[in-house]
């Protein structure tokens, strides 16, 4: 089955985005199963870059945010608890990369 192509359809995966973006760490939803949580993770995955296409469509190019969707900085992944529940969290990206050095000839592989 095709993914609906009209974010009309997706007023449920933008809900769940808008509370995860008022929540300071994100927000989780249990699930049963593995396969409802990965269905609706592609879902969200799917409204979040057809929001991207909608600001390209209403943002002049110019815009420092055409082509970006707001729950772009938000992680969107599955784990599955001790009791075979499965969650989707919906987290910020942070930054933990740590320092990043330029290689050089003495630290190169």
């Amino acid at each position: 089955m095709t993914a609906a192509q009209t974010i009309g359809a997706y007023t449920d995966c933008q809900n769940v985005f808008d509370r995860a973006l008022a929540a300071e760490r994100g927000i989780r939803i249990p699930f049963a199963s593995k396969g409802d949580a990965v269905c609706q993770r592609n879902r969200l995955n799917h409204f979040r870059s057809m929001h991207r296409k909608l600001s390209k469509e209403i943002l002049p190019k110019d815009h420092p945010e055409f082509g970006m969707s707001c729950y772009d900085p938000y992680m969107v992944s599955l784990r599955e608890d001790t009791e075979g529940f499965w969650w989707i969290y919906i987290i910020p990206r942070i930054d933990n990369f740590g320092e990043a050095e330029e290689i050089t000839d003495a630290n190169a592989p």
